[in-house]
This record gives C-alpha cells, sequence and structure tokens, in this order.
C-alpha cells in the first residue's frame, strides 16, 4: 500500500515507521522543516526506544517533506490518472513515493 502519514511526532513517526517496516512505500509529512532535515539525513528527531532503528532500516520505503500541498497533490494526481512508475518514483516525485495504486492519508500527528 502508498501511505501518506501528516505530521512527524510521537504518533505520527512510530506509524510511519511501522508501515514502511511492513513494506509499504510512506511519505511523512511535517510542517517543521528542521525535523524533516533530520528525517532526510536519517536522524530521529525523538527519542523512543527502536526508532532510530527503525528509521535505519526502512530508508528504502520511507521519504519525508514539509510540503503537504504538493504531497496531497501528488497523491490525487497520480491517483486519479492511475500512473504508475514503478521503480522510477524518486524521479517522479522528488522526495515523495508514488502513490498511483493505492491511497491512505492519515491524519495522525498534525498539529
Amino acid at each position: 500500500m502508498k501511505v501518506t502519514i501528516i505530521g512527524t511526532g510521537y504518533v505520527g513517526l512510530t506509524t510511519c515507521l511501522a508501515m514502511a517496516y511492513l513494506k509499504h512505500d510512506v511519505i511523512g509529512v511535517d510542517k517543521d522543516p528542521d525535523k524533516i532535515s533530520l528525517l532526510r539525513q536519517g536522524i530521529s528527531p525523538i527519542h523512543e526506544t527502536g526508532i532510530q532503528s527503525l528509521l535505519d532500516q526502512t530508508t528504502e520505503s520511507i521519504c519525508f517533506t514539509d510540503d503537504l500541498t504538493n504531497a496531497v497533490a501528488l497523491l490525487w494526481r497520480l491517483e486519479s490518472e492511475g500512473v504508475d512508475v514503478g521503480d522510477r518514483w524518486r524521479e517522479v516525485a522528488g522526495h515523495c513515493a508514488d502513490h498511483a495504486t493505492d491511497l491512505l492519508l492519515a491524519f495522525v500527528d498534525a498539529h
């Protein structure tokens, strides 16, 4: 499944990492550019047992952005057009995953 999680605090980041660990393609979105910068570097902005390890294990299935508008627009555009970019998802979407087949928006940790 392709998933976008809005908010990367304790609940949101944990959800992102759990979904990515289960091999779903995940976009984690947060309005805090400093938090996104850390996550893109593979550094967890929260301190919770096991979070850093999960982040290290899921780099192929997860990406992070602070651009909510483009993340959501990409989701809807790809879904409505039925675009399947396969392995080119990073090229096509920049820091966002291909959401062409499944669609789940989760507002779990938005402030």
